[in-house]
């Protein structure tokens, strides 16, 4: 019988986060969910396993510290460093996909940085709705709120969806 996956998801308490949680709980992965210290206990509710405590370790710390670790899988749903250090969570043969695009918007192949394993792949992936999932939303702004809102959801303290009302119609 072969080990259930395990699986990073990079800003779990996210919106693809609180929905990806879930399906992983459901074919037995086992997850490692980061989030900001005030999501811990949210992002435990989604099904986490772990949570490392990222003011102390980034996950390539981690990876480094304890290479028996090294996930299956990473959903990266933070991009930047987020996902330049989960790179070295992947274990040989592994895999990466991430929902963040480049910053310059110009779609390639997704490489791993040089000093990760050669094995492991990786892949951008969009998402398309479908209706069939239930999305949260952390908060709604006006469009004249829009500053605020991207500031907020840049911080990385946001769980779920911003909604931006264009038309009070």
């Amino acid at each position: 019988m072969q080990p259930p996956p395990r699986i990073v998801i990079t800003g779990a308490s996210g919106s693809v986060g609180v929905l990806a949680m879930p399906l992983a709980r459901v074919i037995g992965a086992y997850i490692v969910g980061t989030c900001g210290t005030s999501n811990v206990d949210f992002v435990r509710d989604l099904g986490a396993d772990e949570i490392p405590d990222s003011k102390q370790n980034n996950s390539r710390t981690l990876a480094e510290k304890d290479p028996s670790r090294n996930l299956d899988f990473v959903l990266d749903c933070r991009g930047g460093s987020s996902l330049e250090q989960a790179w070295h969570e992947i274990e040989d043969g592994g895999q990466g996909l991430t929902i963040v695009p480049p910053a310059d918007m110009h779609w390639v192949v997704l490489h791993p940085p040089e000093d990760a394993s050669k094995t492991i792949s990786g892949k951008f992936f969009v998402m398309h709705p479908s209706g069939k999932v239930k999305a949260r939303v952390d908060s709604v702004c006006q469009l004249d709120e829009h500053r605020q809102a991207f500031e907020r959801w840049g911080s990385g303290r946001t769980r779920s969806n911003i909604i931006l009302i264009i038309d009070d119609e």
